[in-house]
């Protein structure tokens, strides 16, 4: 009979429909969240006007989203505040900070192009790997962890290498340091070099100035101080290195970080295109922490970070305990890096 055919049939599906993999039993327990004190460099514990943010519903990325549109509006203004530059050529990449490191170095090197890495810490090798992935001919300027480099030393290096990048970290959180910056960005230009500059752990956090250091690419973390989430890292380019994004001779090897594409989808860049569905609620959080600094004021901000690290140094000092860094001028104030001699690391252990 016709419906004992389709009977049987249904199940002869069913049964090869079946599913091998079962229900995860851990996925039909409540969402467990701990809360904790987080004094890591980051990612920070976010204030509850950011996590208040995260509620509010998606919204797509089209140009005819006004919504959308005027928050991300907000968030290019902020960071143009918070790194100290007039660059429209100012936005978010949606990823990690690592991502927008490699948006910095796939943008604006070629294959064949040499880049001149400083090295006193892990995001100098970072930078090195990422560039070597794309063709780059990477040139490395060292010091231990603990030190920075000098004027005199990078005018050396880029005598000799005469390199399209310099690449630098301006707080080097492996080894506690702040790089001065300073006449850095004046120097590589009269070797027509572009400064690339990580504030991944610095911007919001200690004074820097994007125009008048003349630095050509600077990229950071949400995540750290700016005090927003993890997942949307802030990235702006000088007009030295637009123009160099523009007379490249080669695409850019990277589809989701060509800066061109992003730019126009930040409506950065006329006209607005469709580039990948940026992070609503990471977008929301981040447009609300840019908030916070510009309602305080960057410099009170800066002003409390010194003097919240100043406190905690002095009295990590009066226990007894040395910094790693031994010149005080090149403490990196928002990153404690202590010398662990045995004893200290048997007395943490023991505790």
């Amino acid at each position: 009979k016709p419906h004992l055919r389709c009977t049987i049939v249904l199940r002869a599906i069913s049964e090869k429909m079946a599913l091998s993999v079962p229900r995860p039993d851990s996925l039909l327990r409540p969402l467990v969240v701990p809360s904790l004190t987080m004094l890591g460099p980051g990612p920070v514990a976010c204030a509850p006007r950011v996590l208040a943010a995260f509620r509010h519903q998606m919204l797509p990325t089209f140009a005819c989203n006004d919504s959308l549109v005027t928050i991300m509006a907000d968030i290019r203004q902020g960071l143009q505040y918070v790194l100290q530059t007039t660059s429209p050529y100012t936005f978010a990449v949606s990823g990690a900070a690592h991502a927008a490191m490699e948006c910095a170095l796939v943008n604006t090197l070629e294959p064949g192009d040499v880049a001149l890495i400083t090295v006193h810490g892990l995001w100098g090798e970072r930078a090195s790997e990422i560039a070597d992935r794309h063709d780059v001919v990477v040139k490395q300027l060292r010091k231990d962890l603990g030190q920075v480099f000098t004027l005199a030393e990078l005018k050396q290096a880029l005598e000799e290498h005469k390199p399209a990048v310099l690449f630098m970290t301006h707080g080097e959180s492996t080894g506690g340091t702040l790089q001065p910056l300073e006449g850095v960005g004046e120097l590589c230009h009269k070797y027509n070099c572009l400064l690339v500059v990580d504030t991944v752990a610095t911007v919001g956090a200690v004074p820097f100035f994007m125009d008048k250091w003349e630095v050509d690419v600077p990229f950071t973390g949400a995540h750290k101080a700016i005090g927003g989430p993890v997942g949307v890292s802030p990235i702006s380019f000088s007009s030295r290195a637009w123009k160099k994004i523009e007379t490249r001779t080669s695409k850019v090897r990277s589809f989701y970080l060509d800066a061109k594409l992003l730019a126009q989808c930040w409506s950065a860049l006329e006209p607005f295109k469709y580039h990948h569905t940026c992070l609503p609620t990471s977008t929301y959080g981040l447009r609300e922490a840019l908030a916070m600094i510009v309602e305080e004021g960057l410099e009170k901000v800066w002003e409390r970070h010194r003097t919240n690290s100043d406190e905690l140094w002095s009295g990590l000092e009066k226990c007894g305990l040395n910094m790693y860094v031994v010149n005080k001028v090149l403490w990196f104030l928002r990153i404690c890096c202590l010398l662990l001699t045995a004893a200290v690391v048997c007395v943490c252990v023991c505790v």
